[in-house]
């Protein structure tokens, strides 16, 4: 009867299965990313996130364009690393 019902639970539930987690895919079966993965994934992102150095953010600085800017730059790099 679950198999012929009209709104197919059994179905449901296997989806259902799929998006949680409990579901155990085969290993050349291709899915979207399950709750815990998707979970997993974000916590790797904000570990990593918080872990880049500030000269990492300075570099994305939009205000360095101009060349005299790139020369001073390059110069007191090259002076840190010298020294």
């Amino acid at each position: 009867m679950l198999i012929t019902f009209e709104l197919k639970p059994i179905k449901r539930i296997t989806e259902l299965e799929k998006t949680i987690g409990h579901y155990k895919f085969l290993d050349f079966e291709e899915h979207e990313p399950t709750l815990p993965e998707k979970i997993e994934a974000l916590e790797q992102r904000t570990v990593l996130a918080s872990v880049k150095t500030i000269e990492e953010k300075k570099e994305v600085n939009p205000i360095i364009k101009t060349i005299l800017t790139m020369k001073a730059i390059e110069l007191t790099e090259y002076l840190e690393k010298k020294n």
